[in-house]
């Protein structure tokens, strides 16, 4: 039995998603450059790099001759492999610009205490200053608890996507 499949995959990712595909015994046969809308780009389109990855896709397709028996099988594995999805590892949602802010408006409260005349000025706006930049421990801690939890998760998701593979693997392998 013939299949044929389509797949799309942000521009620079596409090696990855070929070299999945054919943990499930699928050939790739060609791709196609798309733009931001999901057009085909013509050959001859000027694109930068930076836009190429920032905005561009490909279109994979892919060819599988396996036995009728394997397909079922197969099919169900590529599913179980593909609804595991990594979490995102990166230091989180707004925390940096949040932190950024916070910063500054701390800097400027110590600055302006520096240079008030009152007493009381100084230690008010110095304790504002402490007040205000104290989230920023709680959001780097936060956000360094968040970046390991998922990196931990991932380790474990990479395992059971791997064992997929290999039990599909095994299918293909497999005498009729």
């Amino acid at each position: 039995m013939v299949e044929t499949r389509k797949d799309i995959c942000r521009y620079g990712n596409e090696e990855i998603v070929i070299k999945e595909f054919a943990q499930f015994g699928w050939i790739f046969e060609s791709k196609r450059l798309l733009n931001r809308f999901g057009n085909p780009l013509p050959s001859d389109a000027r694109v930068s790099e930076d836009d190429l990855k920032e905005k561009c896709s490909y279109e994979l397709y892919f060819k599988r001759q396996i036995h009728e028996s394997k397909v079922i099988e197969l099919t169900n594995l590529q599913n179980e492999y593909d609804s595991i999805r990594l979490l995102d590892e990166s230091y989180g949602g707004g925390r940096v610009s949040g932190s950024v802010f916070i910063s500054i408006a701390s800097i400027a409260c110590f600055f302006a205490s520096a240079f008030s005349v009152a007493q009381s000025a100084r230690i008010a706006l110095a304790i504002i200053g402490l007040f205000v930049g104290s989230p920023i421990i709680v959001i780097f801690i936060t956000g360094c608890s968040r970046k390991a939890r998922a990196s931990n998760k991932n380790v474990e998701f990479r395992k059971q996507k791997q064992v997929i593979a290999d039990k599909a693997q095994e299918v293909l392998k497999r005498p009729l």
